[in-house]
C-alpha cells in the first residue's frame, strides 16, 4: 500500500469511529429525552393532584342537626366555593340514603337540608353522618383539571363522585322553630 492509501484508510476508520460515536450519543440523547418527558409528566400529575386536594372543601368535626316544629331534622351546609352536590345520609343501616338530588351549593351561602323525619315519640335521631357527593359546579365558575369525572359527563349523575365529603351529625340541645 502506498502512503496515500494508508492515510485514506486511517481517515476512513476515523470517520467510522466518529460516526459510531455520534450514533451512540444520539441514541443516548433520545433515551435521556424520553426519561425527561416521563419525569415532566409525573411532576405535572402531582401538581394536578395537589390542586385537586386543595379544591376539596374542609370537613367539620361535626355537623349540628336541629328539628323544626314540623318534626323534621335538618342540617345547615355551607361551602367555601360553589359545588354541584348530591346529599346522602348514613343512618346506620349499612348503606347511604339519598335525601337531596343534584343541587348547587353556592359559595358561602347557608343551605338547610332535611335529613330525617323525627316523629314526636322518638327522641333519638337515626342519622349518623351527612355525606356529600361533590363535583365542580355545572354552571361553571371553576373547574378541577385532575381528569376525574364531572357531574355533566353523565347528565348530572356522575359516578363515582369527584370528591366524597362526610361529616358526623350531632343533635343540638334546643330545637329551632321554623
Amino acid at each position: 500500500m502506498e502512503p496515500d492509501d494508508w492515510i485514506a484508510l486511517g481517515t476512513g476508520i476515523a470517520g467510522l469511529a466518529t460516526g459510531a460515536g455520534a450514533i451512540f450519543y444520539a441514541h443516548r440523547s433520545v433515551g435521556v429525552a424520553r426519561e425527561s418527558e416521563a419525569t415532566a409528566r409525573k411532576v405535572a400529575r402531582v401538581a394536578l393532584e395537589q390542586e385537586h386536594d386543595r379544591l376539596f372543601p374542609p370537613q367539620p368535626d361535626s355537623l349540628p342537626a336541629r328539628t323544626t316544629d314540623r318534626q323534621q331534622l335538618f342540617v345547615t351546609l355551607r361551602m367555601p366555593r360553589t359545588y354541584t352536590a348530591r346529599v346522602l345520609v348514613d343512618d346506620g343501616s349499612g348503606g347511604l340514603r339519598q335525601v337531596r338530588g343534584l343541587m348547587t351549593l353556592r359559595a358561602n351561602e347557608d343551605v338547610q337540608v332535611v335529613v330525617e323525619h323525627m316523629p314526636p315519640d322518638r327522641a333519638e335521631m337515626l342519622t349518623r353522618a351527612v355525606v356529600l357527593k361533590l363535583w365542580p359546579p355545572l354552571d361553571g365558575g371553576w373547574t378541577c383539571e385532575c381528569g376525574r369525572e364531572s357531574a355533566d359527563e353523565h347528565g348530572g349523575g356522575a359516578w363515582p363522585e369527584h370528591w366524597l365529603w362526610r361529616a358526623p351529625v350531632t343533635r343540638r340541645a334546643k330545637p329551632a322553630v321554623h
